[in-house]
Parts: structure tokens; C-alpha cells; sequence
């Protein structure tokens, strides 16, 4: 596969139909997404689908920085995910246990990730004049010039599968 098919399998997959979000992380977590050791992102409250997540590093870099697609959720109760940390991503079942507070929660799957050049937050806040930045998520298929602004201006520098 020569590079300018690479490039053409990368362009087509970051335009498969999943369901569209904007999704804040801490730094940490996200450092150990991209380095390979954690599989899985875990959330009490998520979508049903398959999921592009544009990735935005809260308190520390403040700045989209990549695209992360999920498979769909794998949901359970707290202890059902608490084991499934621990068995698929090293996670301390007591820890995970407590952050989950009896709560159910969803394992997502990471398909891959696409690092990006970083998308200023003042930059999206300046097209979307009631956007703020999400605590958790932010569904971006009802913000059709957002969604479309993030697509065209994601440069992809390096493609993460796992």
C-alpha cells in the first residue's frame, strides 16, 4: 500500500457515518489512550452508537486535539464494569467501583485515533455563539456549522489503531 492509498483509506474512514460528539478528557487519561494502554474509555452516561469523538484537553491544554472513534458502548452495572476494567485495561476494581458510585456505566471501545493538529477553543466559541465548553460531552449533529467547521478543519498528523 503506497502512502497515497494510506492517506485515501485515513480520509474515508474519518467520513463513516457514527455518531458525532465533542468530548472532554483530562490530560492523563488521554496520554495513555494515545500511547496504547488503555482500550477502553469508561462514562456513566453515553450514546447507544458508534461514536466520533473529537477530543478536547480540559485544564491543562484547552484545545481539540484529536478524533477518537468508539464501537458501540458495552454497558453493565457498576460491578459488571468495574471487572471488565480490570480485566481489559489493568484498572483497579475498588477504584473503579467507588468512581462509579453504584451508577451503571458504558466501556467504550477505542477503534482508532487520529491525532490532529490542535483547533483552538476561541476559534470554535467565535462560530457558535452559545457554545460552551462540555463538562462531559456535546452532541454535535444538531450543530451542523460546528460539526461541519470541526471536519474541515481537522488535519490528521498520525493515525493510532488498536
Amino acid at each position: 500500500m503506497t502512502k497515497e492509498d494510506n492517506r485515501d483509506n485515513v480520509q474515508q474512514e474519518l467520513f463513516e457515518y457514527r455518531e458525532n460528539i465533542l468530548l472532554a478528557l483530562r490530560e492523563e487519561p488521554y496520554k495513555q489512550i494515545i500511547e496504547n494502554n488503555k482500550k477502553f474509555e469508561y462514562r456513566t452516561r453515553f450514546t447507544k452508537n458508534k461514536t466520533r469523538a473529537y477530543i478536547y484537553i480540559s485544564q491543562t491544554i484547552k484545545k481539540i486535539v484529536a478524533i477518537i472513534d468508539f464501537d458501540c458502548p458495552i454497558s453493565g452495572t457498576a460491578q459488571e464494569i468495574a471487572k471488565f476494567a480490570q480485566d481489559n485495561d489493568g484498572c483497579d476494581y475498588n477504584e473503579i467501583l467507588q468512581w462509579l458510585n453504584s451508577r451503571d456505566c458504558n466501556a467504550l471501545p477505542i477503534q482508532r485515533v487520529y491525532l490532529i493538529e490542535p483547533i483552538e477553543m476561541d476559534d470554535i466559541k467565535n462560530l457558535a455563539l452559545k457554545f460552551s465548553v462540555p463538562q462531559s460531552y456535546y452532541r454535535l449533529d444538531n450543530k451542523q456549522d460546528l460539526l461541519q467547521y470541526l471536519e474541515s478543519n481537522s488535519k490528521v498528523i498520525k493515525t493510532i489503531e488498536f
